[in-house]
């Protein structure tokens, strides 16, 4: 039975990244007996599917009538993955291109590290193969996620499989069992902080996240300023995830400083022209249904949980550190209020 199952999306208009994805997978120095690639279309629109049907015939496509967003196109792969008895699937964004030892060293990594939920690889910019894109992603303990070593050179990042916060969801390997374990990915969030929300569960369920560094990748990522419906979900979908992973004492604890970033955020969507995204956000946690799943979920996830918050919280940041947004008030009023707060009620988290 192949071992590893690669699951990747295609949506809207994505033939092209997707056509130099999957040569850069056909080059990998990983055995073709072991692996097998799995596109997922969510209703793209251009003809990737008739490209792909006739250039990587083996390529098995599963056709979705509408785009499901990044957790439910994935967790269909998955639930392949789980049927056919795969050992490991991989998440790999379209919109990357890998080495050839990429997939050989996730699954060297995998199989000489203890009690893992996820690896990812080490993610460099498409355009700057020496400057990093992700190093393993880090969590703000208001909600806020970004990127390990952004920017920096490859050699001022990770050596060999260190341990991380959470794993990026542009390529990470992880064990099909762990699905059986924590759960698959959460649907409701659509898109953004899937893989922040898994990585925390994971956490919670005593598992760790790591980065195998000599897997690599080039991402065809750049920062954007937030705008748009974009940030409607990264807004909603950061306070989703703070409500179901942390014990409610915490949040109560944390309540303040979250207030604080709200108000700043308010603030600033208001100068770049998005708060009305910002105000449907919060809309969105008035709708009786919705508040049912969120607690549904919440209670899933506690009822995981062997690691208290005060161990997880180690692995968290207390100043928003992202080179890509820094900017005087962040670098000095936020995170000195932010950091110093935390030292503060630091003490009083130990459950």
């Amino acid at each position: 039975m192949k071992s590893v199952a690669i699951i990747i999306l295609s949506a809207k208009k994505s033939k092209d990244d997707v056509a130099e994805c999957l040569k850069s997978i056909e080059r990998n120095a990983y055995s073709k007996k072991d692996y097998e690639v799995i596109l997922v279309d969510n209703a793209s629109e251009d003809d990737v599917l008739f490209y792909v049907r006739k250039n990587f015939p083996e390529v098995l496509i599963i056709e979705n009538d509408k785009n499901l967003g990044f957790a439910a196109g994935n967790n269909i792969g998955i639930r392949y993955a789980e049927k056919k008895g795969f050992k490991y699937v991989v998440l790999l964004n379209n919109d990357t291109v890998v080495e050839k030892s990429w997939l050989s060293e996730l699954v060297v990594a995998a199989e000489n590290t203890n009690n893992f939920g996820a690896i990812q690889s080490k993610i460099f910019f498409y355009d700057k193969h020496n400057v990093i894109n992700t190093d393993g992603n880090i969590i703000h303990y208001t909600g806020f996620a970004y990127c390990g070593n952004y920017g920096k050179s490859a050699e001022e990042g990770s050596v060999g499989i260190s341990e991380v916060t959470y794993a990026s969801g542009a390529s990470m390997l992880i064990p099909v069992d762990v699905f059986k374990k924590v759960g698959m990915l959460q649907e409701l969030l659509f898109m953004y902080h899937e893989d922040v929300e898994f990585g925390w569960r994971l956490s919670l369920s005593g598992l760790k996240s790591y980065v195998a560094s000599d897997s690599k990748v080039y991402h065809k990522y750049s920062y954007e300023k937030p705008k748009g419906k974009k940030m409607y979900f990264a807004e909603r979908n950061r306070l989703i995830v703070l409500l179901e992973n942390y014990k409610f004492a915490s949040l109560v604890i944390f309540l303040p400083a979250i207030i604080f970033m709200e108000i700043g955020i308010i603030f600033y969507s208001f100068k770049e022209k998005w708060l009305h995204q910002k105000i449907a956000s919060y809309l969105f946690f008035l709708n009786p249904f919705m508040l049912l799943q969120i607690f549904k979920n919440r209670r899933k996830n506690q009822k995981l949980r062997v690691v208290s918050d005060r161990e997880i919280i180690k692995m968290f940041d207390c100043k928003l550190d992202f080179p890509a947004v820094r900017s005087p008030l962040i670098q000095y009023i936020a995170n000195p209020v932010l950091a110093a707060y935390f030292k503060l009620v630091n003490f009083f988290i130990f459950w």
